[in-house]
């Protein structure tokens, strides 16, 4: 379908992917397949996940084209895991959320991608009778500037945060590059 709409003449505007994790087992399958191969194991040490990561570079490439040759967004969704990150400049481990993906996949994902935001839900940690307490009210936030909490970035000088919501963003983000544009 991405080459599809690389090489033909269509009136679609944007390209979305819900989700990365969920489409991982297809491209495993699918390498599998090719290679003949029970499973990403069955590579031998490390090259199942090094032909994963050959296939996640190759669709990002195509996404890539879908961007700059035919003028489309590309939005990749992807749920969250906490993983824990040694953290040379602090000498110690911490956790942090960041896409649930292979750790060579998520490399590529945030490497190419021009903005990589984490939306989480708006908390704060009050003080009960003694006991901390998160509480929240429904809204969700996008941030999208690092944290050590959170994996996240911008290219673009964006807020850390804003509301979660398709006009908010696209209105801070085209906001931001006609302003920019001026200066």
């Amino acid at each position: 379908l991405i080459k599809e709409l690389g090489t033909t003449d269509h009136k679609f505007k944007t390209f979305v992917i819900d989700s990365l994790d969920h489409l991982c087992p297809h491209i495993d399958n699918h390498i599998c397949t090719r290679d003949g191969k029970a499973s990403i194991e069955a590579y031998g040490y490390g090259k199942g996940f090094d032909a994963q990561a050959a296939e996640w570079m190759q669709i990002m490439n195509w996404l890539i084209r879908l961007r700059t040759v035919k003028q489309m967004n590309i939005v990749l969704i992807a749920h969250a895991a906490v993983r824990s990150v040694t953290d040379p400049t602090v000498m110690d481990s911490y956790d942090r959320w960041e896409p649930k993906l292979p750790k060579k996949a998520c490399a590529i994902i945030k490497e190419l991608s021009d903005i990589l935001a984490f939306a989480s839900p708006k908390m704060t940690v009050t003080d009960t009778n003694g006991k901390m307490k998160a509480i929240g009210k429904g809204e969700f936030v996008l941030y999208m500037n690092p944290r050590p909490s959170y994996e996240a970035k911008n290219r673009y000088h964006l807020p850390d945060s804003i509301e979660v919501s398709a006009k908010v963003f696209m209105d801070t983000f085209n906001n931001r590059l006609t302003n920019s544009d001026q200066a």
